[in-house]
């Protein structure tokens, strides 16, 4: 299955219960829609979206979203138009997100290493001593250095049509909880017909929304729209899972535009045989800036001024390669289903057994016990501190029912797509509501080479008599093979080289390697020199004869 929704950063991911809605599957339908969240008095600001598409063997398509909001999210509601409804519908695990965040982010590293020619080594220099003796010193310097294409726009043709054709009314094709959410499934009417539909049942829906609406209805779409249950919290918005027809993945963005933050920074994962790239917007390499690999600049700016320079509606080819081994599946808890833990040794357990970090977990409890306070304090408490009084009342069964349903099925499933697909493919881009206007559609192609998440680069340290060691130029050759300047050399006399260094360049001696004398006089270190050469003869010889 696959989530389709996630609002909120959260530290754990919570899997759903797919909860089977309706009909039949379209014929290569595509998932195309939006989605926002708007209160009449405070908008809920889109603030990042992440998505995993998963190409199921059967041609059908599984769709998790995650999307990160700003401010409050208190009368939450998101609106989704599809095709056709989806077959099931559930809440899906950031731990899925956040494991293929982790592991697939942009890296660009400065490691490899290769010399060209022979530099001299550093000079042997006199430095003056506070005694009033001196040191020669003729140490060389380790090696400095550390390291580690853009396409044209395809044709963005509208993906909806117009038909002026009699429009049906307002039809309920599923109404059913999802994890904490309400869902329903609503089809045919105008989108003025939809907005008042969901504005009449408690869906917060801007008059706004109604133009970008209603291509989606003129095409007969149907809305799936969401809000929290009365007794669930803002903390409970969790990833939404969506189990499609046959389709090619799109990502829904228009209705997006309008609450979001600008430079909205959107990821997409896909997994499946083949590598994915758009097919309406522009595909384009990472941007290859030297400063990427010394660490001047953040992969995310570069990213964001690459994908303005091609017109605002690009995609940039992040990685295409093997899934991550991520292991998210959680241990079994059927035991303390049964036994008689009290509610401070069962949040113990879960806390042992990895489930605390879940996220939604605080509600997911509170939502199944009421008193002695504050529901949502009292869990909180317990699960810090593993000592609390026993609740008024809790429903053991139901919570335990909710914990595998929410939590751990969707957390197996999850780790069995990684597994069961050879290929995860991850683009992103970063887009202001200006540019959302058009939703972007991909397809799978086998032809794109697989690209490792991974960049990185060669250093060429570009050696002669001319150069001291460690002072050479070097230039960095990239993963496309261009070479640029890394590092321009410092090219200086051997007298320039120690007088730098507050030294004199030593002239007494012509001998080669490091040697460090000391003394108060010339002579007298001279003298150490010689004696400390005729002990080493000596222990030689007593070695030779033993």
């Amino acid at each position: 299955m696959r989530s389709l929704g996630y609002v909120r950063v959260v530290v754990i991911g919570v899997a759903a219960v797919a909860v089977s809605l309706v009909l039949a599957a379209p014929d290569r339908a595509r998932a195309c829609g939006g989605t926002f969240c708007q209160t009449p008095m405070q908008p809920v600001v889109q603030a990042g979206e992440d998505i995993v598409y998963v190409k199921n063997a059967d041609g059908t398509l599984t769709m998790s979203v995650r999307i990160v909001y700003q401010g409050s999210a208190d009368g939450f509601a998101w609106i989704l138009p599809l095709p056709a409804a989806p077959t099931e519908i559930g809440v899906g695990t950031d731990a899925l997100f956040q494991g293929l965040a982790a592991s697939t982010t942009p890296s660009f590293v400065a490691s490899g290493f290769e010399n060209h020619g022979t530099c001299r080594q550093p000079p042997r220099c006199d430095y003056p001593m506070p005694s009033g003796g001196w040191v020669c010193t003729g140490c060389g310097y380790a090696e400095a250095g550390s390291v580690g294409s853009g396409g044209g726009f395809s044709d963005a043709a509208s993906v909806f049509g117009s038909d002026a054709a009699a429009i049906p009314p307002v039809e309920v094709v599923a109404r059913t909880p999802v994890g904490p959410y309400e869902s329903v499934v609503l089809r045919g009417g105008s989108a003025t017909e939809i907005q008042s539909w969901l504005t009449d049942n408690g869906y917060f829906i801007p008059e706004s929304a109604i133009p970008l609406m209603e291509d989606y209805a003129a095409a007969g779409q149907v809305f799936v729209a969401l809000r929290l249950l009365t007794t669930s919290t803002v903390n409970s918005i969790r990833p939404i899972v969506l189990q499609l027809g046959e389709n090619e993945p799109c990502l829904p963005i228009r209705l997006t535009s309008i609450a979001t933050v600008r430079g909205l920074p959107i990821t997409t994962y896909f997994l499946a045989d083949s590598p994915a790239v758009p097919t309406n917007y522009s595909l384009i390499d990472a941007p290859e800036d030297v400063r990427l690999y010394r660490g001047g600049t953040t992969w995310s700016a570069e990213y964001a001024n690459a994908i303005a320079a091609a017109g605002g509606q690009a995609f940039v080819f992040d990685s295409a390669q093997a899934p991550p081994t991520l292991t998210l599946a959680l241990p079994s808890v059927d035991d303390l289903a049964v036994g008689e833990t009290t509610f401070a040794e069962l949040t113990q357990q879960l806390s042992i057994r990895g489930y605390q970090g879940e996220s939604g977990l605080v509600d997911l409890l509170a939502r199944f016990l009421e008193g002695p306070a504050d529901e949502t304090t009292y869990v909180q408490g317990c699960l810090a501190f593993f000592t609390c009084e026993e609740p008024t009342s809790f429903d053991r069964e139901g919570f335990f029912a909710a914990l595998e349903t929410e939590v751990r099925a969707p957390r197996a499933e999850a780790d069995a797509w990684l597994a069961e697909h050879p290929v995860l493919t991850r683009l992103y881009t970063s887009m202001s509501a200006e540019n959302m206007t058009l939703d972007p559609e991909f397809r799978f192609d086998d032809g794109i080479d697989l690209l490792p998440s991974q960049r990185t680069a060669t250093v060429h340290t570009l050696c002669s008599e001319a150069w001291i060691i460690g002072m050479a130029p070097q230039e960095l050759e990239l993963p496309s093979g261009a070479r640029v300047s890394w590092f321009p050399g410092t090219s200086i006399t051997d007298d320039a080289f120690c007088r730098s260094r507050g030294g004199t360049l030593h002239t007494e001696s012509t001998s080669s390697g490091c040697t460090v004398l000391f003394g108060t006089s010339a002579p007298a270190a001279r003298g150490l020199s010689i004696a400390a050469a005729i002990v080493l003869v000596l222990a030689h010889r007593r070695r030779r004869r033993a």
